[in-house]
């Protein structure tokens, strides 16, 4: 539905399958409210549901996303406008980590739920662009 632009039918199609458990919706309407200012606390309590599944939510979904050809879908659009001005904010909550982790075995701090989200939702963006989604 979000490949032929019918965002609505999608969103609510979405809402269905999230109130009934269904845990990649979940962490997308997550993702897509995240995006809009207006409904941004809504995405970050159903990010919160998700959140011990999300590494696992964002390689399923981009599965999902590499089976389909997409047209431009807007929750792919950067947040540039959330800036942190906190320096500290998203490194490493250790200083002796290894720099050869995978990102997803390093432990980050950050000075809230926005700034958290913000980096998961990019790791998700670029992990649907790295895989050829």
């Amino acid at each position: 539905m979000f490949n032929r632009g019918n965002y609505d039918v999608s969103l609510h199609h979405l809402q269905l399958a999230s109130s009934q458990g269904h845990i990649i919706s979940k962490y997308l309407l997550g993702l897509w409210w995240f995006r809009d200012n207006s409904s941004r606390s809504h995405g970050i309590d159903l990010l919160k549901e998700v959140s011990s599944n999300t590494q696992q939510c964002r390689r399923l979904a981009s599965q999902i996303f590499s089976k389909m050809i997409w047209q431009k879908w807007p929750l792919l659009e950067d947040l540039t406008f959330i800036h942190c001005e906190d320096l500290s904010c998203g490194t490493s909550a250790f200083e002796g980590d290894n720099q050869w982790l995978h990102e997803e075995q390093v432990k980050r701090r950050f000075c809230g739920d926005i700034c958290k989200w913000t980096h998961k939702y990019k790791m998700f963006v670029n992990m649907r662009y790295l895989c050829g989604c």
